[in-house]
């Protein structure tokens, strides 16, 4: 029981610290090639982005960011509000360093 809870407690500490390096201005500047990327109100913003990337695709794109997006906003998505090209568009924008 302790050590599940103290695998609990280390998984909840990573998932802090990457939600607070990809929503922090400065590991956005660092890792993106122009200083006007991720700059407009979008919904693929730099860190909606970086969490779709690492997420493990199964199926096209498009059948991923349905999904994706599905999950993350529920019943409020409209019909095909990312396409596959949005996403390689935004895609272009994030370094590789990232």
């Amino acid at each position: 029981m302790l050590a599940r809870k103290m695998m609990s407690d280390f998984c909840a500490n990573i998932i802090n610290i990457v939600k607070n390096s990809i929503t922090s201005k400065d590991f956005i500047d660092r890792h993106k090639y122009s200083p006007a990327d991720f700059t407009r109100k979008s919904p693929l913003d730099f860190a909606t982005l970086f969490t779709f990337m690492i997420n493990l695709l199964r199926s096209s794109n498009q059948n991923e960011l349905e999904k994706f997006f599905k999950q993350i906003k529920g019943n409020q998505m409209s019909d095909l509000e990312v396409t596959d090209s949005a996403f390689s568009q935004a895609r272009k924008k994030l370094h590789y360093s990232a």
